[in-house]
């Protein structure tokens, strides 16, 4: 994390993961950037992608 002012717990990510409905996994392939939609679901401390 560059700037540790902005830094949030890992509480906040997970409450963030069950709140969201899905996520967006960006990549760039060859300099030609695209994205993925995902589901996401939780369970424990296990993360599940569609």
């Amino acid at each position: 994390m560059r700037r540790k002012d902005r830094e949030m717990d890992r509480e906040f990510g997970l409450k963030v993961i069950d709140k969201a409905t899905y996520g967006v996994l960006a990549m760039v392939d060859e300099g030609k950037p695209y994205c993925i939609p995902l589901l996401i679901v939780r369970d424990g401390n296990t993360l599940y992608f569609h």
